[in-house]
């Protein structure tokens, strides 16, 4: 009887079911089985490649990395992709390069349980691993001083959307560590990387930024914990200690709390914390991660680069000796680092490429066998191994593209069409800029609006900014070019050049991108302090660099970008085009709050892209937990996630879907029943075609409900969705994917 057949497939998709459900938790101990312990530790590395484009037919190192060693994921530095040659060709062409690298280093990792990641920095013109032919985002500093979100989420969105194309599956970023520089001390590690010195200025920002990446389509892992905010030196030429109280670390991490929904991983630092019992490097030390880290045992934790910083090398070195890889790596695996992070792996064939860190393709091998011992030998570090797989390769099998479109100008006119119709990458950008012009410091100068044909008018210009000598034709300009830094003799004569060209013209506009540059104002100051009456400046880094004295002595706009298109604004805002702002919009306190307090800088308003529901919000604070409640009502977060939680959500997800099936299968059964009854019988139901036919398109469509609800990602499905999208009936699987992707 075909109604036994039907009570046979329901046991069976039961049976589908309780598998499903139960191995939820298998996939690590199905790898190893399958694969190796040793080949399986290699997924706790992710490593720099040591080719570049042009190189990877006579490079055998990266595929060693890929196919034998079994990396997880593969980092993009600059010299992989160097700007200078691909310049040298079309944007399509350079394109077409930059994504068939890409696709050639996924290609080499065959094993369909663990695809390739790629990882790749994309914080700015200054902070990315690639430039050409891509266009890295505004820095954080200038998004805040926009003081609107809405260019902080398509920002992201674009960075994104930009990546995705070529194949970068994870960027590592943003910066949540807020900038804690002080007037005339700027910190190293953070400048132009953070949105703010305040939590209420950066936290909107940073959410909308994040909230852009995810809709991009890639992952984004957060970082530095704990802070660099409150540091001045660089952790890569020296080791650093937090700063800051056990309060101030707590009230870090509660931006991390507020944000963690929206973003897939986050990157530990390797500052020691005075307040630990160990002192050592966090992202070394055991007792920092059982107090502070328990928060992302839902995501992935990687960390800050082993391979060439010396606030992690210090430790190493301290305790073993000397700086191997595979101590660093043994190191961060026990503190409890899922991924470790080795940026630059040098080649043995020579080149540029031969000096990056000190280590190579066999110090990787090493480090492997190295843990693949401990791990072998010891039963807790095998639980935490098999832990840290689990959640790794549930990502990876979420997140991962096998293969990358190379459709950057499609997807980024797709994000640019939802900002505004008809704007380009480069409008988009100018805008952001021309609406993050602030006035930072008040001199004494003429209105700048107040020049006339009869000015003499000076530009000094950046050098590597190509402008246009005929962008003020009809009035009496001249241009300068300026190196960004000096040696001592250079800057002697820098020094004299600007007082020497103060005297003589109207009005000199100086876009300021260094502290020699600032030293050299400086100097006019202490000599002939009334030339600065002359002086406008366009400051294109972070405002800290300012000595106290300068502030209100000299006319400056903030910029802090060293995007050329950062650049061309200067001369628009000249131009007259848009209006500056007044420094109580500023994201940074200006002469440590005696100026302006960014305290009261006001709240970032909401951008276009915010719900309407946020219309009668009165903080920044109620906006972010609406989209907190919103993100926890989605579960596809959760699921993705590769959290503990994912088995519980999971089960509760395909029990619905198993009592809706069961419903589906009830009526169909039910139909099924009167239609023999009706028709007295199976061989009359036969020749009744109408019956025959809806029989039919219930079994078909219960017989599909099921494969999509099982297996999402399987061709026929995703095949049968671009149908049904096709002819607008996608809607009668969507939910499937809506709740359980």
């Amino acid at each position: 009887m075909e109604f036994i057949l039907y009570i046979k497939l329901l046991v069976f998709l039961v049976f589908l079911v309780f598998c499903s459900i139960t191995t939820a938790g298998e996939l690590a101990k199905k790898y190893i089985v399958e694969h190796g312990l040793e080949s399986s530790v290699g997924q706790l590395f992710v490593v720099g490649l040591p080719t570049d484009y042009k190189n990877t037919v006579g490079s055998s190192e990266y595929k060693e990395l890929i196919s034998e060693l079994n990396v997880s994921g593969i980092i993009i530095n600059s010299y992989n992709l160097p700007s200078n040659s691909l310049k040298k060709e079309r944007v399509k062409s350079a394109v077409s390069d930059v994504t068939s690298l890409i696709n050639k280093i996924k290609y080499e990792s065959n094993l369909i349980e663990s695809p390739l990641l790629v990882f790749a920095d994309f914080e700015s013109y200054r902070y990315s691993s690639i430039h050409y032919p891509l266009n890295p985002p505004p820095n954080p500093m200038v998004l805040a001083s926009t003081g609107d979100t809405k260019y902080s989420y398509y920002s992201g969105k674009l960075a994104a959307a930009q990546l995705k194309a070529i194949g970068v599956d994870v960027i590592l970023g943003p910066v949540l560590d807020l900038d804690k520089s002080t007037q005339g001390k700027v910190n190293r590690m953070t400048s132009m990387r953070s949105f703010s010195s305040s939590v209420h200025v950066a936290l909107p920002h940073l959410y909308a930024y994040l909230d852009g990446i995810r809709s991009g389509g890639i992952s984004s892992f957060s970082k530095h914990f704990p802070s660099y905010g409150g540091t001045y030196e660089d952790a890569h030429t020296e080791p650093l200690s937090y700063v800051g109280s056990k309060e101030q670390i707590e009230e870090d991490l509660k931006s991390y709390n507020e944000l963690k929904n929206i973003f897939d991983g986050v990157m530990t630092s390797h500052l020691i914390l005075q307040q630990g019992a160990d002192n050592i490097p966090a992202s070394f030390s055991e007792e920092f991660f059982k107090k502070y880290m328990s928060v992302f045992s839902e995501k992935i934790v990687i960390t800050d680069d082993l391979s060439d910083m010396e606030s992690s090398a210090h430790y190493i070195k301290k305790k073993y000796k000397e700086f191997t890889l595979e101590k660093a790596a043994l190191e961060a695996f026990k503190a409890g680092n899922d991924f470790l992070l080795f940026s630059h792996i040098n080649s043995k064939n020579g080149g540029k490429y031969s000096k990056r860190s000190n280590f190579y393709v066999s110090d990787v091998k090493l480090a492997i066998l190295e843990l693949t011992k401990v791990i072998r030998e010891s039963p807790k570090y095998r639980e935490i191994f098999e832990k840290k797989l689990e959640k790794i390769l549930f990502f990876k099998k979420n997140k991962a593209m096998k293969k990358a479109s190379g459709n950057v100008s499609g997807n980024v006119e797709s994000v640019l069409k939802e900002f505004s119709e008809g704007v380009s990458v480069e409008d988009f950008y100018k805008e952001v800029y021309s609406n993050a012009i602030i006035e930072i410091s008040y001199g004494k100068s003429r209105s700048i609006k107040n020049y006339v044909a009869e000015d003499k008018i000076l530009f000094l210009i950046p050098e590597g900014f190509d402008y246009d000598e005929k962008e003020f034709d009809g009035y009496n300009v001249d241009y300068l070019i300026v190196k960004r830094t000096f040696n001592s003799k250079q800057y002697i004569e820098f020094k004299r050049t600007l007082l020497t060209n103060l005297a003589k013209y109207d009005y000199v506009f100086f876009s300021v991108n260094s502290g020699d540059h600032i030293n050299s104002i400086d100097y006019v100051r202490l000599e002939e302090k009334e030339l600065l009456n002359k002086l406008v400046v366009f400051l294109h880094t972070n405002p800290n660099f300012i000595p106290p004295a300068l502030i209100d002595e000299v006319t400056i706009y903030s910029n802090y970008s060293l995007d050329p298109i950062s650049y061309a604004i200067d001369f628009d805002f000249v131009k007259g085009y848009f209006d500056s702002k007044p420094r109580k919009n500023s994201s940074l306190s200006i002469a440590d709050g005696s100026v302006h307090n960014v305290n009261n800088t006001p709240a970032p308003i909401k951008g276009k892209y915010v719900s309407k529901d946020l219309d009668d919000f009165k903080t920044s604070y109620e906006k972010i937990l609406f989209f907190e409640n919103k993100a926890l009502k989605n579960k596809i977060d959760d699921l993705e996630s590769g959290s503990k939680g994912y088995l519980k959500i999971n089960s509760n997800v395909r029990f619905l879907y198993i009592f809706s099936l069961f419903l589906i299968f009830c009526f169909y059964s039910y139909t099924y029943w009167k239609a023999c009854q009706i028709n007295e019988g199976w061989e009359h139901y036969k020749n009744n075609k109408r019956i025959f036919f809806i029989i039919k398109s219930f079994k078909i469509f219960l017989l599909f409900w099921i494969l999509a609800a099982f297996f999402p990602n399987s061709l026929i499905v995703i095949s049968i969705i671009k149908i049904l999208e096709n002819i607008g009936l996608n809607w009668i699987v969507m939910p499937i994917f809506e709740s359980w992707s």
